[in-house]
């Protein structure tokens, strides 16, 4: 009895520790950056700019994510909860994907979360 109870614990043990692994906003953001565009639902970041740059040789060496904004993504701003219509081109954003990142370039997610920080 001892024996299937210690199994039953470290089953449940696993599965929090899963579970708790796949809270991607619990943790670092994929990027951090600068918006340098908005098209449809989506949002370019590019990391490491000091302005906005639409010029790819300018992003050399630096990350790029494209994220689709869906209605599940959270957008949070200086005062709270944001909305899409609160995202501009310019802006420095820090940025959760939701699921896996196709390697391109640049990557595309969906977004989990979008802090904008200024």
């Amino acid at each position: 009895m001892r024996h299937k109870i210690a199994l039953i614990l470290a089953a449940a043990l696993l599965l929090a520790l899963i579970t708790a692994g796949c809270a991607a906003s619990s943790g670092d953001p994929e990027i951090t950056g600068l918006i340098v565009a908005i098209e449809d639902r989506r949002v370019l970041v590019v990391a490491g700019l000091d302005e906005v740059s639409t010029n790819f040789e300018d992003w050399e060496g630096n990350r790029a994510i494209y994220f689709t904004v869906t209605d599940k993504t959270v957008i949070q701003g200086s005062g709270g909860k944001g909305s899409f219509d609160d995202l501009a081109v310019g802006q420095k954003v820090e940025a959760w994907a939701d699921g896996a990142i196709a390697e391109s370039f640049p990557e595309q997610a969906a977004a989990e979360k979008i802090l904008i920080l200024k």
